[in-house]
């Protein structure tokens, strides 16, 4: 045995526990690594960002900062411009004017620090100076006369003329006087402000020169730690910087630009990629920036605001949590290491005896006091050594029993297979004579309370039936040239149809379009091509509409041995023979033809003659004054099988309904049966109490959908209950009484009045059930095309009701039939209706061919369209209400 042993031995290197180990401390390093790698990263690209809002909020600061010195200064000098004596000036100008508002200046300096020159000048005399105040040192003190001079040749006083605004604010400069930079150096803004005489011409020119030392204190002070702050001209040169020997680099003859310091002309960060937000020094030093570009004087004068941080001074703090974070994890790394590959080893030894034990199970010679001095643990591994002392005695007792169980398995589903093979052939007879008698029952004109109930034991049986047979393919239609694929349709349904399309536009302009069938064409069924015979009509309706400035249209259609004949009649302008000529020898030949005011009429036309000719048929053009006429014939055969459009009484609800729980709260017996046949026939649970109490007990238990309620129990009256209590389990609440509209004016949820409709009230369920399935139609929009005239939308949702109801039953037929022709016609005029109603799901499902629209797309674009006619007939009717 100890050689059996030796044999099946685990290396402690081959340990799972110690794979495991290994692995799982490889695990918890990557983690760690990637964690902190991630961390780090994402500390960085923060630190980043935040500099970033750092940088734009002082640049913003000192944005508010320079345009809040110029606003200060304006006021200032549209205060003096209103001094009377200015104006008298003006209008007056004399000796004794001018000194009655000469010491105003003066106060003026003497008030305001920043300001520390002030003049007046004449522009009529070439910008000659009138008054000139100046302050050094807070000692303020007029220029005498001899002193004065002519400003007419400055640039800031030409600027200022130039403008319609009545201020001008020059470029930021060191003062000058003579022609020479003042000492001390003071960066210095000219506000000027133009006066106007009695002709609306400017007369004079007040200036003031702002020291601008004050501003640029306040900009050092809004700086803070690492951030910067620098004013730059179009030329590159410093207005102002945070060491001021780089300012005013060509008035001091420094030359210092901000291309120089930083390698690249100002401008060009303004078309720097967006996110590469870095600049660099001469130093090769990199930077954070923020620029933004500031416009004063009427656009005249641009200055950038420059803000920067370095980045090394930004991200130094991330540095050395990166290095602490990396120091950290391969400490950790190495503390669990050793406690892990500690606590593998010694469990890996105890684990051990046990596989050896289950390795050696074939083994006649292996003795069960192999595992006695680990069988008495406590713990899992003691567990584990009993457990397989026992098991090994169990398998060895029943291993014949599950030999013969295995057996018997066997048998069983042999058997099992032979019964579903036999069940299966046995269903299909009655399956067939159930759906044969639904058939039946449907022929014979059930009641409409029938039919639900009719539909879906038919449905059943279909999908039973279906479980029984493999699905067959039906043969794709043969794609190429257009060739005619008739099938049985109602010639009115398809005119009704297609005129219904285009009645918006006909009502639009003030048409009217009216149809005329023969009794024939409304009552039998034609052999044709749906979509060819769709787009003849379009195009020649299109046309009528298209120029029809008054009056109507008459689509007339008739047949008269086997020949179908339609005529499309406006009160158009009409069309001139030599036009009409050109018409009619477009039908013959493919050439340009451009009308004057008929330029649509060429290519479509062409198009009527095309497939007019795939139907053996002709057309005819007939035109004066009072309008034209369009006539074609076509031959055409009787169907010979029976008509089979849907009723538009038929219930139309979605699939989705079955999965609905309704409480319904009713003492009435009849209408209990009533109300629970019409939901249940449709699929939707319904669990039905006649008292409060009742209600209670089977709402604290269960959740519901939707509560229906009567306001009347037992005689009496429980819109209090339903109000505070009912209300509290935020449940749609749909209430129906015999109560008067006006007993529940005060009933703020949902109210119908009995007698009740019980395909309004099926609407109304569905439409509150499933609004959160599917989307709902936005009709706010058209309602606003109607300026919400309830007769308009009326119409409209009739006519809109009327389309889906004939869309839902061509899409059943082209989901079965995989017909991407009639799939494209159908697609070609809903779409319109899908857009303007934003019904995206549905939109999504049109976009795909219908050979891959899968069974499960097939039925939520149903259970779409079958929502879309519940919401809708549920909105024609409160219209109708309305």
């Amino acid at each position: 045995m100890k050689k059996l042993f030796s044999q099946n031995k685990i290396n402690f290197n081959r340990s799972i526990l110690v794979k495991s180990a290994i692995f799982f401390i490889l695990i918890i390093t990557v983690v760690l690594s990637a964690s902190t790698y991630l961390l780090n990263k994402k500390a960085t690209r923060t630190v980043e960002l935040y500099s970033q809002d750092r940088l734009k909020h002082t640049s913003n600061i000192v944005e508010r900062a320079f345009y809040s010195t110029l606003k200060e200064v304006e006021n200032d000098i549209s205060l003096i411009s209103k001094n009377v004596a200015l104006k008298h000036f003006i209008y007056a100008p004399s000796h004794r004017n001018l000194e009655q508002f000469d010491n105003l200046f003066s106060i003026i300096l003497s008030e305001k620090p920043n300001y520390f020159q002030i003049r007046l000048l004449d522009i009529n005399n070439e910008g000659k100076e009138l008054i000139k105040y100046e302050k050094h040192k807070d000692t303020v003190f007029k220029t005498p006369e001899d002193k004065l001079q002519y400003k007419g040749n400055k640039n800031y006083y030409k600027n200022a003329l130039s403008i319609n605004a009545p201020f001008y604010f020059s470029e930021i400069t060191l003062n000058e006087e003579y022609g020479k930079v003042s000492i001390p150096l003071r960066p210095t803004l000219r506000a000027i402000g133009k006066l106007f005489g009695k002709n609306g011409t400017p007369e004079l020119m007040i200036i003031i020169n702002v020291d601008l030392s004050n501003f640029y204190d306040e900009i050092l002070q809004i700086n803070r730690q690492e951030i910067k702050s620098s004013i730059v001209d179009k030329l590159g040169e410093f207005k102002y910087d945070n060491d001021f020997n780089n300012c005013f680099g060509f008035q001091r003859n420094t030359n210092i630009t901000f291309k120089k310091i930083f390698n690249l002309p100002i401008d060009s960060l303004l078309f720097k990629e967006q996110g590469k937000n870095l600049i660099q020094d001469s130093i090769d030093q990199n930077y954070i920036y923020h620029l933004k570009e500031v416009t004063y004087s009427s656009g005249l004068n641009t200055l950038y605001f420059v803000t920067i941080a370095s980045q090394k001074n930004i991200f130094t703090n991330v540095t050395l949590i990166n290095k602490y974070s990396l120091h950290l994890v391969l400490i950790i790394c190495c503390i669990i290491f050793v406690v892990i590959f500690s606590y593998a080893y010694y469990f890996a030894k105890k684990i051990r005896k046990v596989t050896n034990a289950i390795s050696s199970y074939n083994d006649e010679s292996f003795s069960a006091s192999y595992l006695i001095d680990i069988k008495d643990r406590k713990d899992e591994i003691g567990l584990l050594a009993r457990t397989y002392i026992r098991m090994k005695n169990d398998i060895d007792s029943n291993i014949s029993k599950l030999k013969t169980s295995l057996k018997q398995e066997k048998a069983a589903i042999q058997e099992k297979d032979e019964f579903l093979q036999n069940m299966g052939h046995e269903i299909r007879t009655p399956l067939n004579n159930i759906l044969g008698l639904t058939n039946l029952l449907t022929r014979n004109k059930p009641l409409e309370a029938q039919k639900p109930i009719i539909k879906a034991l038919e449905r059943s049986a279909r999908n039973l039936n279906g479980l029984m047979h493999d699905i067959l393919d039906e043969q794709k239609l043969i794609q190429g040239e257009i060739t005619l694929a008739p099938t049985d349709a109602n010639i009115h349904q398809l005119l009704e149809n297609i005129v219904s399309n285009y009645m918006f536009e006909a009502v639009k302009k003030g048409l009217e379009v009216n149809l005329n069938t023969s009794k024939d064409i409304k009552e039998k069924q034609y052999l044709i091509d749906i979509l060819r015979f769709e787009q003849i009509i379009t195009n020649l309706l299109v046309n009528a509409i298209k120029y029809t400035l008054k009056g109507g249209i008459n689509i007339n259609a008739s047949i008269d041995k086997g020949e179908l004949s339609v005529e499309v009649i406006d009160t158009g302008e009409g069309i001139t023979n030599k036009h009409l000529n050109k018409i009619k020898n477009r039908f013959y030949r493919v050439n340009n033809l451009r009308l004057d005011k008929e330029e649509g009429f060429g290519l479509g036309l062409s198009i009527v003659v095309k497939l007019i000719s795939l139907f053996n048929g002709n057309l005819e053009v007939s035109s004066s004054k009072k309008g034209s006429i369009f006539r074609f014939s076509i031959p055409i055969k009787v169907s010979t099988t029976r008509n089979t459009i849907s009723s538009e009484n038929d219930t139309l609800y979605p699939s989705y309904v079955e999965g609905c729980k309704i409480l319904h709260i009713e003492d009435d017996l009849s209408t209990l049966f009533m109300i629970k046949n019409t939901f249940e026939a449709i699929g939707i649970k319904l669990k039905q109490v006649s008292t409060i109490a009742d209600a209670e007990n089977i709402l604290k238990k269960s959740s519901f959908d939707l509560i229906l309620t009567d306001l009347m129990l037992d005689s009496e009256n429980i819109i209090d209950y339903v109000k505070n209590d009912l209300c509290q389990y935020y449940i749609p609440i749909v209430v129906f009484s015999a109560l008067t509209n006006f007993d529940a004016n005060n009933l703020d949820i949902r109210y119908l009045q009995k007698p009740m409709d019980l395909n309004a009230l099926t609407d109304y369920v569905v439409t509150l059930t499933c609004k959160n399935e599917f989307d709902t139609p936005e009709l706010g929009n058209i309602y606003r095309q109607y300026d919400n005239d309830s007769s308009k939308t009326k119409k409209y949702l009739a006519i809109l009701i009327q389309e889906f109801n004939q869309y839902h039953s061509r899409i059943l037929t082209v989901l079965e039939t995989k017909n991407q022709k009639e799939w494209d016609a159908i697609k070609h005029k809903i779409i319109t209706h899908i857009n303007s109603l934003k019904l995206d799901h549905m939109k999504a499902i049109f976009q795909e061919d219908i050979n891959s629209i899968s069974l499960e797309k097939s039925q939520a674009l149903i259970d779409d369209i079958r929502y879309l006619l519940c919401y809708l007939r549920n909105e024609q009717r409160t219209n109708l209400a309305n």
